[in-house]
């Protein structure tokens, strides 16, 4: 068996933005923005023609973000995870993400 991961190219020095990335041979857009009011990073997966798979999903630390999608087969089927490489626990700030904490796809 061979592990696959991949370090997803995302930035904390844009409030709010769009990443196009291949996860298992399959095209998506992954929407970013920072909540003030909630003080965290938000991200939505679409599929490649703008379909929302999924909306509103908190980048917090120690979370499978896709765990609770696994009946959609237009999602990618392995595991996406932060990976925060200061303190194991925290969950990204305004100025983290893609610094210290980092979005990361285990493939199958």
């Amino acid at each position: 068996m061979s592990l696959s991961l991949l370090q997803l190219p995302v930035k904390s020095d844009i409030g709010h933005y769009e990443l196009k990335t291949e996860l298992d041979k399959v095209k998506y857009t992954f929407s970013f923005r920072f909540n003030t009011r909630a003080d965290r990073w938000i991200m939505d997966i679409k599929t490649d023609g703008g379909e929302i798979l999924v909306a509103g999903i908190p980048l917090l630390a120690g979370v499978d973000f896709l765990s609770g999608f696994r009946a959609d087969t237009r999602l990618p089927q392995g595991v996406l995870f932060l990976l925060n490489t200061v303190d194991e626990n925290a969950s990204p700030g305004r100025d983290d993400l893609g610094n210290n904490a980092l979005l990361i796809y285990q493939g199958i």
